[in-house]
């Protein structure tokens, strides 16, 4: 787009400067090189240029509009002088073509080499122009690459000039490890380049450049087509960012709330750097004063308005002396007159137990002040007794409001009954309202509107998400109507959804699980743009048994994501499901194009229901040609513990139980475990086409209360002593029939292990009966469990959190890891050196070349490693990169590779240098 005269040029990775890339000093000898000789990697991505890169005198010179694509810039080209001009923030470059002599903000500067014109490009020596604005330049001879480094990312991807191209047969050799991030016991972790995906918060788009757009810490350049990840502090705590605030003024002036750290941060650099500015329990809400920016506004969820007059100095809470007993979840200044101000004082998707207080505040509503936060009064119309998550004013007219509100949660009163989500309108500054969409008779329908946009051109243009679907109005909120055709995937509810200040056709919204969706045309077509945004949960990992470069992994929004070179890449696979955790990933042990996954926690076509209510895709599906289609196999997956719809039960509906493990018998792969999420464990002998139960020896104990349904249902549940309650469904379900983990003994395919929220339980018949392990983990929650393929009698059974009782009450189980040496007779704790008492166990893995190294990953995101078959243990340092979040899932390979999957940061992968034969390996 044009602004002056000057081109403004969309950055695609962020945080580094302008233009151009990097001038290498060669060996002596080199001619002009071709771009099949020189390749560009700026921050682990490969660049592609129309015209290559050519060396003159022994420097690097590159098409100058290309780099500037890749990494911003404005850019101006004056051809009667043949000067290029490249501005960013406080620096001004200029390039006179044909000379020596650059400048740099007015002062001279000699050139080794000068600008030229090739084929209609101009070409521009870059060490020159990098250095001045702080890349990082390495040469790699033998791959014959330029890499550069910006200051911003603080993750190191592979460098995929030096990855060999993976092949099936033989498997590919393993990759390099250019820095180690996580360290320990010779081990080197990197994050992998994915994949993109997760929870995503803080949505905020430039206001005069729309391809600019931040979402949690993450930051686009390209409209959204490709993320890095910014200098925020906080490490892997991202995912508690819950709102991002740009200055209108000063657009590279960016505040960040992160309710994880507990943390106000700014940027004045893009989001090149970052400073904490305040300190406060649970910040959720931000603002900017549009006439005055450096008057700022936090909203906290313990009922704060921290107000800044001087852009985050000092700060003072406007409602310390008001005796509101509010949460402010949005904050919403009157664009005309900034005095005015209106909080919204509830968000009610949180809908746990512990999130009780949250939705229920002694004060619900909207306040208002007319004097900057001064003095408060409580709107006393239709919104007084609402929970307000979100308040949109018009620019075009600010007399014309919208708001989001649920009368009352369902936390708040222990009933479904009373929980109408309305869109409300005013058309007198907040005065009145009026519903103009709502939850109400609609079945539903609309149960998960959570945010409104207006469009800033025009005050009847309003846009929201409504299960899984984008509404749009045209006429004020007369009418509705769906806009998400042809189907994108689907959006649990939104975030965030903001229409561009300057391009009122740019939708973009942040959603359950799905991190960043956009529209370029006002809603008729949507795209789901995560590429490099990894915030992915991955809750399992599994590797092609031939290919340690080929790795399949589950993303809980309901995606299974495939790697052929060890994560650099990703393939995003939604095939239609409406499902949201793949937990159980399993390869054919003949055929790698085979794959099964189980999955849990399905949905209806009016939005996601919850995991066990209505499971309609839930159960095992498989594809045949490596991932590109799906067939569902659920035949026999019905059980008593699973509330199916009539016309499930009569075939109208393909539901199925939720399946959280799965398990191919390696010596007869028609045989398959699948472990249930209430309902135990299940065979199938036929490739997973039928399936029957096998619980034959595990009883039904320790009952508990399903969390899925009312409070007021779980406490008549409790009270009749778990029978149904009079709703007629099931609500208990028992400890020792929920599945966590199912295990094969490497010797003996007909002992299989299942680990439950009672315990342990061994099979030495291919499941047909069942006994206990040992009363050691009696009312634990046993979850992750793995042999020692060299020796089974060495077993490692980890335990985790919320074990049951025998009344029924959860309890804390983390005792971390056991270890039995004699195939479960006695077990030994894990000492405080290693992932001891204290510990939640979520996945474990043992190297199949070395059995003598154990991986163990926590709930808090440590990751332990043993040398000799957890005797002593060391802690994997991940103080680079601000730690990790929680470890779900741990493969490692024949060849020495590891993955992790975690929850928020996608997969890592790492090197195990000590194989069987004593020997660093360094691939």
């Amino acid at each position: 787009m044009q602004r002056g005269g000057v081109e403004q040029i969309p950055r695609s990775r962020t945080l580094l400067v302008l233009l151009v890339l990097v001038l290498v000093v060669f060996p002596a000898g080199h001619g002009e090189l071709n771009q099949n000789d020189i390749r560009v990697v700026l921050d682990g991505r490969e660049l592609t240029f129309d015209v290559p890169p050519m060396v003159r005198e022994g420097r690097t010179l590159v098409p100058m509009r290309a780099i500037s694509e890749a990494l911003g810039a404005l850019v101006g080209w004056d051809g009667a002088t043949q000067t290029v001009t490249i501005t960013r923030e406080d620096t001004t470059v200029v390039l006179p073509v044909g000379s020596t002599t650059a400048q740099i903000n007015g002062q001279p500067i000699a050139l080794d080499v000068a600008a030229t014109i090739i084929e209609g490009r101009t070409l521009v020596p870059l060490r020159f122009i990098s250095k001045s604005l702080g890349a990082d330049v390495t040469w790699s001879d033998p791959a014959r690459t330029v890499h550069i480094q910006t200051s911003g990312p603080v993750l190191h991807f592979p460098d995929p000039a030096l990855m060999p191209t993976p092949t099936p047969t033989p498997a590919p050799t393993s990759p390099p490890y250019p820095d180690e991030l996580g360290t320990g016991e010779g081990i080197r972790l990197v994050q992998t380049n994915g994949p993109g995906g997760g929870v995503g918060y803080g949505l905020a788009i430039h206001p005069q450049n729309p391809d600019i757009i931040y979402v949690a810490g993450f930051k686009s350049t390209d409209g959204g087509l490709h993320w890095s990840r910014t200098n925020m502090p906080g490490g892997q705590s991202i995912l508690g960012i819950r709102a991002m605030a740009i200055d209108p003024k000063h657009p590279n002036t960016v505040y960040a709330a992160n309710i994880n750290t507990g943390s106000v941060y700014k940027t004045t650099t893009g989001g090149q750097s970052w400073t904490s500015i305040l300190v406060t329990l649970q910040p959720y809400a931000l603002a900017i004063d549009p006439r005055d920016t450096q008057i700022v506004y936090v909203g906290t969820a313990e009922g704060q308005l921290h107000k800044s007059e001087d852009g985050g100095e000092t700060w003072t809470d406007m409602l310390a002396s008001s005796a509101l007993d509010i949460i402010v979840s949005e904050i919403e200044i009157n664009p005309v007159n900034p005095d005015e101000i209106y909080l919204g004082t509830g968000s009610w998707y949180n809908n746990s137990e512990l999130d009780r207080r949250f939705n229920c505040p002694a004060n619900k509503g909207i306040y208002r002040s007319r004097d900057g936060g001064r003095t408060w009064e409580h709107l006393e119309n239709q919104m007084r007794d609402a929970l307000v998550s979100d308040i949109d004013i018009a620019p075009t007219d600010t007399n014309v409001m919208y708001a989001v509100a649920a009368d009352q949660h369902y936390n708040c009163t222990g009933t479904f009954d009373n929980q109408d989500v309305s869109i409300f309108k005013s058309v007198d500054g907040g005065g009145s309202w009026s519903k103009v969409l709502s939850d109400a008779g609609n079945e539903g329908l609309f149960n998960a509107m959570n945010q409104v946009a207006i469009d800033p051109m025009n005050e009847n243009v309003v846009y929201t998400v409504a299960s899984e679907r984008v509404l749009k109005s045209l006429d004020g909120g007369e009418t509705w109507a769906t806009v998400t055709q042809p189907y994108i995937e689907p959006v649990r509810y939104e975030h965030a959804i903001e229409v561009a200040p300057s391009s009122p056709n740019i939708v973009a919204l942040t959603g359950y699980y799905r991190t960043f969706v956009k529209s370029e045309d006002g809603g008729m077509t949507w795209r789901t743009l995560v590429e490099e945004l990894t915030i992915s949960t991955v809750g399992s990992v599994a590797v092609d048994p031939g290919n340690s470069a080929r790795v399949i992994a589950g993303n809980i929004d309901g995606t299974v994501h495939i790697t052929r070179d060890w994560g650099l890449h990703w393939e995003r696979r939604f095939f239609g499901l409406r499902t949201q955790y793949p937990y159980g990933i399993a390869f054919h042990p003949n055929d790698p194009d085979v794959i099964f996954l189980g999955v849990s926690c399905g949905s209806d076509d009016g939005g996601f229901v919850g995991c066990g209510r209505e499971p309609f895709d839930s159960g095992v599906w498989v594809t045949e040609d490596g991932g590109e289609t799906w067939d569902k196999r659920y035949t026999g997956l019905k059980g008593d513990q699973e509330s199916f719809e009539p016309e499930c039960e009569a075939g109208g509906r393909d539901c199925a139980l939720q399946v959280y493990d799965l398990l191919i018998d390696s010596t007869d792969p028609d045989v398959i475990y699948a472990g249930t999420s209430a309902n135990g464990v299940f065979k199938s002998e036929d490739g997973g086409r039928t399936w029957r139960e096998i619980n034959a020896g595990i009883p039904k104990e320790l009952p508990y209360v399903r969390k899925d349904i009312s409070l007021k249902e779980q406490e008549e549940c409790k009270s009749l002593g778990y029978p149904s309650p009079s709703s007629g469904f099931d609500c208990a379900r028992f400890a020792s029939l929920t599945t966590m983990k199912l295990a094969i003994n490497p010797a003996n395919a007909q002992e299989v292990w299942y680990t439950s929220l009672a315990g342990v339980y061994k099979s030495e018949n291919g499941g047909e009966s069942w006994s206990w392990v040992s009363d050691v983990f009696r009312e634990y929650h046993a979850h992750y469990i793995a042999f020692d393929p060299h020796d089974p009698k060495i077993t490692y059974v980890g335990t985790h959190r919320s074990g049951v009782t025998r009344d029924g009450e959860t309890v804390d189980s983390n005792h971390g890891l056991y270890i039995t040496r004699d195939g479960g007779v006695t077990w030994r704790q894990v000492g405080s050196d290693g992932p001891g008492e204290g510990h939640n166990i979520r996945s474990i893995a043992v190297d199949e070349s070395n059995p003598d190294n154990v991986f163990v990953g926590t709930l808090e995101g440590r990751f332990f490693v043993s040398s000799n078959k957890g005797d002593t243990w060391t802690e994997i340092d991940f103080s680079a990169v601000g730690g990790l979040p929680a470890i779900d899932a741990l493969q490692a390979t024949s060849d020495g590779v590891i993955y992790a999957g975690t929850r928020g940061a996608g997969v890592w992968r790492g090197r195990i240098p000590t194989h069987s034969d004593g020997n660093d390996h360094t691939h």
